[in-house]
């Protein structure tokens, strides 16, 4: 069990002593910064609390750990927002490249975590969106079934159209991941499903949660069915309110340096330079059309806005980015990497840092438009 989460040995023993000890809590927090193997740990958490055999190994062939690995488990709701179309692209890249079994069995995972976001049990009182965007997933659908990877002669598909319909489909979800009607159906899924068979709810950047869906989250927190297991992760658990937060255990993800991510990049990406990367996120973006040259300028304007506090940096930079948060936040952690390569003083440091966590706070959290974000910049 958790054989597929690297780095992160700490996090592994302590869930493994929980579960053996029969002290694991219905309630968690997974903390850390993005790329930690949060979401990894708890999917495979989630196999592993439903798995009969002692120990719950990767290999195991019961029905229940083949449905958990494919992420068709009806035993698992997913919400929450996600970096979907970075590992998708990555992936089908890499699939691409080299047609191995595991690549195959990462792609169809990657497509998978963006397609479980519109399980019916969380769109019922939401019909004209939920059938919008099942013709769109019945598309996908159809697009990846020859790359299933426990088909006979799986292929690769159509890397192109496949990125494009997939940002189609991220399109319909909410703003911030997380709608209060999601967390409804959620608690009414969590107290009539199953009761035999565990259930576990993971919610992805759960600090984004918005107040309407906080306390209807904290409704159920107060009373948790025996069952059921909640997951949520963050990298901002002080953005997350006291009265959930006092109602988890906290499991902190500790940072990856680039020798680890380099070997995660070989190893998960099965990449044959992956010493040109210093992170997953460095990884991601070259795999994107045009590749890292083309956020370079991005980025150069970004830190002529936070350091010469330029209107007209600011301008150019929101004419690029457009409406699209995810490319802000996606620049945003670009940025971040740049700041710890450098030798800035402290001062200066945590300035630039405060600054650009400022900046992608106010557009995910607060949804304010991209351009109206970067003012954070000059003030």
């Amino acid at each position: 069990m958790f054989e597929n989460l690297l780095h992160q040995d700490r996090i592994r023993d302590a869930l493994l002593r929980d579960l053996e000890a029969g002290e694991l809590p219905h309630s968690m927090l997974f903390a850390g910064p993005e790329h930690s193997g949060k979401l990894s740990a708890a999917l495979e958490l989630a196999r592993g609390l439903s798995c009969s055999q002692p120990g719950a190994p990767w290999s195991c062939r019961c029905n229940r750990c083949n449905q958990h690995r494919l992420l068709d488990s009806p035993y698992v709701l997913l919400m929450g927002t996600r970096y979907f179309l970075d590992e998708i692209r990555a992936s089908a890249g890499a699939l691409a490249a080299r047609p191995e079994k595991p690549l195959f069995y990462l792609f169809h995972r990657n497509v998978k975590k963006l397609i479980r976001r519109f399980d019916p049990v969380l769109w019922q009182d939401d019909e004209k969106k939920l059938s919008k965007a099942a013709g769109l997933i019945d598309k996908l659908e159809d697009m990846i079934e020859s790359s299933h990877p426990e088909s006979a002669a799986p292929s690769a598909p159509d890397l192109g159209k496949l990125v494009s319909l997939c940002a189609d489909i991220e399109k319909l979800l909410p703003g911030d991941g997380i709608s209060i009607n999601m967390i409804r159906r959620a608690t009414y899924w969590a107290h009539t499903a199953d009761s035999a068979v565990n259930k576990t709810i993971i919610i992805e950047n759960a600090h984004e949660m918005n107040d309407a869906a906080r306390n209807a989250f904290l409704k159920i927190l107060e009373e948790p069915p025996r069952s059921v297991y909640f997951i949520l992760l963050s990298s901002r658990p002080g953005a997350i309110i006291p009265t959930i937060r006092s109602r988890l255990r906290t499991y902190r993800f500790a940072s990856r340096g680039q020798t680890e991510y380099r070997d995660i990049i070989s190893r998960i990406y099965r990449e044959p330079n992956a010493d040109d990367y210093s992170s997953l996120q460095s990884y991601f973006i070259d795999q994107a059309p045009g590749g890292l040259e083309v956020r370079r300028k991005e980025i150069e304007l970004m830190f002529e806005l936070l350091n010469e506090r330029s209107i007209a940096a600011r301008d150019e930079l929101a004419v690029i980015l457009g409406s699209d948060r995810g490319k802000l936040s996606s620049l945003v952690s670009l940025c971040l990497e740049e700041i710890q390569k450098s030798h800035l003083h402290r001062e200066e440091f945590m300035l630039l840092q405060r600054k650009l966590e400022d900046i992608h706070y106010r557009a995910q959290i607060y949804n304010i438009p991209v351009a109206s974000a970067l003012e954070v910049g000059y003030i």
